[in-house]
């Protein structure tokens, strides 16, 4: 089961169109994570996700509290997509045996 994670990001009047563009890549690197198809593309995903995010906290796009809440989404995102490759793989090798049997 996958936990459902929410991030709350304050929009800061400064730079709210350059945080909304940024939160839009953010979702789009976790659609990337989501879709990766190997366990090193889930590695490569999610390390560029965590560093876009640390871009923005380097920049002021977001505060440090708010990185480090994205980054820990963006980890169980990875573990939770690792985890099911995981999982998968050790399904089909238990198929594999038993065809073979």
């Amino acid at each position: 089961e996958n936990a459902k994670r929410v991030v709350i990001v304050k929009v800061n009047p400064r730079c709210a169109g350059q945080q909304a563009e940024d939160m839009r890549m953010i979702e789009r690197l976790c659609k990337d994570i989501l879709i990766a198809e190997t366990h090193d593309d889930v590695l490569i995903q999610t390390a560029i996700a965590v560093g876009y995010a640390k871009a923005m906290r380097i920049h002021g796009i977001i505060e440090d509290t708010e990185a480090v809440d994205i980054v820990e989404m963006l980890g169980t995102m990875g573990e939770d997509k690792l985890h099911e490759k995981i999982n998968a793989n050790i399904i089909m090798r238990r198929l594999r045996k038993k065809v073979i049997q």
